[in-house]
């Protein structure tokens, strides 16, 4: 049976799973999670009014004699100026370790005044940019090629990252293998020869492995007497665009130059540009779908194969039981075998609840902004400029042309209500002919569908005004972009705020021998207003729906108008409206937003740790991403997890939180699932559970009570020590207000060795009981291990919350 798409692009998963080597049952879909989004940018202190910039604070030779001892001073000297060492880690954006010592942060003119007077600084001044940037996911994240994780994890080569999505076009500029080694001796998979690919040609060192799956999706066919369609090739070869977006995010080369029609132009780079790249194609057909069967047979092949890395951009839109889930199942399998599986989080969001892929073994992804956005301006008839959002930078003609709302020119008296949001037949053709056309969006409506109901009926423009939704947020941007040949683009501008176009509109109406024209201008990329980075309104939120007492997500990394590589073919292309006509378009590179494009940038940046620590478990390196993460400012954990991935720490965590497989067993056990559920997710025949299962801590990295109604819980939690061998680490608590209070027993870890462990117990005490009104009460807090040099900062938020 075929399920129906949700509106993020999400897909439904719902399949009764056995062993995993039998795990060939369901039909039922996953779609890739590409979606819509907002902006901002890099986080730092909020000093009241005045804005903070970036500085570069030189303090000219390194008198010190490791990089440690520098990191300690460049921290001391931020001290000055800030209240606590976590504003400290937010401000910094870099550390200069080996020619010369400083620092770059984020400042305001009065915090560098003072820094200019410290007698270690030599001189303190504004980042000016010289000359063209990267796309900014990268570098806004703190990624250099001469200093930090790059070159310490030699931009992560010989890791292999095995993505699953709608496979890869080779021939693109971003997955050439210049300057790579040998493809690494380990690796025992394969480019597989297929329509349109002959791995003599389409495979090097950089893409090393190629498969398709899609024996399930052609069996579906019958079903709903479907059809392959045009977009279908048997082979690796992408034909949509997903799969190619996704695997340049997180290994693509670094190619300069590179815009979507001289949009966001710079150097496109992957988050880990030396790593290799194995492609396991399981989406297909115009809805981007996949089926249990064909996901898991990527799975089992992937480990079998031998990647270090899973990349999975694919969700449900329905949180299941771990058992009937193929991506729970096969995420399961990879684990065990050493595999990190960095997840989608989905496009559901902002509602709560919406987070599907919640197995505490994958590391699940939210999306958030950068420090970019781009703007498209209306400038209605009496010279009114409205700024909205876009992404179309095409090369029509900024005509004034009439300009009309929907809601006025409804096809009959019937189609009164619809035609206010451009239903397809409800709009009036002849009075859309030739103008601008304001469209009022229903909550979680399709813009791009939108568009193209207006695009048909010949309108020259499109005004996407976006409603009041329960969560009280003003959507309004023409999300959909280059996504495929489906996609019709015409001029648009999205508008939270239409009051200036309705006053205009209304001025005109009462004024004789007036029709209310408009131009829409031509898209730019400006600095985003919000100096932090914000979770995108449509990334899915927490809390858990499967496990109450586990936080989902876990972490955030950018996933708005991302610019990564795109297939050059029809079905992959763009039509443009020209002033001959409608052109077809095709480009090197897309700008495209979603948890899906966040979660290729955390594949990446895992596949960077792992690199510099190869004998870290997936558990190991997702406590490091996670405990180093910046909590952003707007927001609360159930949007964001831990925060955004901090790169600058990321290989250097001090503490992490370990998981063995045997961990996973007993929390399975405390989960009270049947054998036969038991063995469908472990492919392990267990007959009983211990009698301590039931009580059982997973040695999470977060922390998260569900309930209000309790008076006191508590947890158990272990770190090890991964940093120097003698340290000492002090507690730090952030209490969640008057509702609860957390305590931690002990306060003070000691050290003396490497790899030691050490255990400590989290408690909460409920101060304030639930109202029992049936809307979500949630309450945050964090445990923040610090050592006493000041290098680490090791940091767990703590969920509470009652429904």
């Amino acid at each position: 049976m075929k399920l129906k798409q949700d509106r993020g692009g999400a897909s439904v998963l719902n399949s009764r799973m056995g062993k995993f080597q039998g795990l060939l049952l369901s039909l039922m879909f996953v779609l890739c999670l590409s979606s819509r989004i907002y902006l901002s940018s890099a986080a730092a202190g909020d000093h009241g009014e005045e804005q903070p910039k970036l500085y570069v604070v030189y303090m000219g030779k390194n008198p010190h004699a490791t990089i440690e001892d520098t990191h300690a001073a460049h921290h001391l000297t931020l001290l000055n100026v800030f209240e606590s060492e976590a504003l400290v880690r937010e401000s910094l954006v870099y550390h200069y370790k080996h020619a010369f010592s400083g620092f770059s942060a984020m400042l305001t003119e009065a915090q560098a005044h003072i820094l200019k007077q410290l007698p270690d600084v030599v001189s303190v001044f504004v980042s000016k940019p010289l000359k063209k940037q990267t796309t900014r996911s990268m570098s806004f994240l703190g990624l250099n090629r001469k200093q930090g994780l790059w070159p310490k994890s030699n931009f992560g080569e010989d890791v292999i990252i095995g993505v699953l999505d709608t496979g890869i076009w080779p021939e693109s500029e971003m997955f050439n293998d210049k300057g790579l080694g040998p493809i690494p001796a380990r690796w025992k998979g394969s480019c597989v020869a297929g329509e349109l690919w002959d791995p003599a040609i389409n495979c090097n060192k950089k893409i090393i492995g190629a498969r398709w799956f899609d024996k399930a999706y052609l069996a579906s066919l019958p079903l709903y007497n479907g059809t392959t369609g045009p977009d279908y090739v048997q082979s690796a070869r992408d034909m949509t665009g997903h799969g190619t977006h996704v695997s340049s995010t997180a290994a693509g080369a670094m190619v300069e130059g590179a815009s979507v029609f001289g949009l966001a132009e710079g150097t496109a780079t992957g988050a880990a540009p030396g790593a290799r790249i194995a492609m396991y194609k399981v989406l297909w057909g115009e809805d981007e779908e996949g089926f249990d069967a064909d996901i898991l047979a990527a799975f089992d092949r992937a480990i079998l194969d031998g990647v270090d890395i899973l990349s999975v951009s694919i969700g449900s839109s329905a949180v299941e039981d771990f058992y009937q889930s193929s991506l729970a199942i096969g995420s399961y399998h990879a684990v065990d075998h050493g595999i990190l599986v960095s997840i989608a989080a989905g496009n559901d969001g902002p509602g709560i609840f919406t987070t599907t892929n919640v197995a505490p073994w994958q590391l699940t992804v939210a999306a958030s902004t950068t420090d970019k956005e781009f703007v498209a301006e209306l400038q209605l008839g009496d010279g009114t400029i409205v700024q909205g959002r876009g992404l179309k930078n095409f090369n029509f003609t900024e005509t004034s042309f009439p300009i009309v709302d929907g809601a006025t020119i409804p096809v009959n008296s019937d189609a009164s209500n619809e035609s206010r949001f451009c239903q397809e037949g409800s709009l009036d053709a002849k009075k859309v002919q030739g103008s601008v056309v304001i469209c009022t969006l229903i909550a979680d409506a399709n813009e791009t569908l939108v568009e193209q109901v207006v695009y048909q009926l010949g309108a020259t423009g499109v005004v996407l005004v976006g409603p009041e939704t329960e969560f009280g947020f003003d959507s309004g941007y023409p999300y959909g972009f280059l996504e495929s040949v489906y996609t019709t683009q015409i001029p648009a501008v999205g508008l939270a705020d239409r009051s200036k176009v309705d006053a205009y509109l209304n001025k005109c109406k009462s004024t004789s021998n007036c029709t209310p024209t408009a131009i829409i201008r031509k898209n730019k990329a400006v600095l985003a207003k919000e100096k932090n980075p914000i979770i995108a309104q449509f990334s899915s939120r927490g809390p858990n729906p499967l496990i109450s007492y586990l936080l989902k997500p876990d972490i955030t990394a950018p996933g708005v108008d991302i610019l990564a590589a795109w297939p050059e073919t029809d079905k992959a292309s763009i039509v443009e409206v020209t002033s001959e006509g409608p052109v077809l378009r095709t480009t090197k590179f897309n700008m495209i937003s979603g948890t899906s494009m966040a979660t290729p940038h955390i594949s990446g940046i895992a596949a960077l740790v792992k690199a510099v620590h190869p004998d870290w478990s997936p558990a190991a390196v997702k406590s490091a991403l996670m405990t180093t993460a910046i909590p952003l400012k707007k927001g609360n954990v159930l949007d964001y997890g831990s925060g955004e991935v901090n790169v600058l720490r990321a290989a250097d965590p001090g503490l992490v939180y370990d998981i063995y497989p045997a961990d996973y067993t007993l929390f399975l056990c405390s989960l009270n699932y049947t054998a036969d559920e038991f063995e469908a997710i472990t492919g392990e025949n267990v007959t009983s559970c211990s009698t301590g299962s039931a009580s059982f801590s997973l040695n999470y990295p977060t922390i998260s009570f569900s309930t209000f109604q309790q008076s006191e819980s508590s947890t158990l939690r272990t770190v090890t020590n991964v940093g120097p061998a003698n340290s000492t680490y002090h507690v730090e608590i952030v209490q969640p207000g008057d509702r609860a209070l957390i305590s931690v027993n002990p306060t003070t870890l000691t050290f003396t060795e490497q790899n030691q462990k050490m255990s400590f117990t989290v408690s909460v005490q409920i101060l304030i009981g639930p109202d029992n009104s049936g809307t979500l009460q949630h309450s945050q807090g964090f445990v923040i291990w610090k050592d006493e040099g000041k290098l680490y900062q090791v940091t767990s938020p703590v969920s509470l919350w009652n429904y």
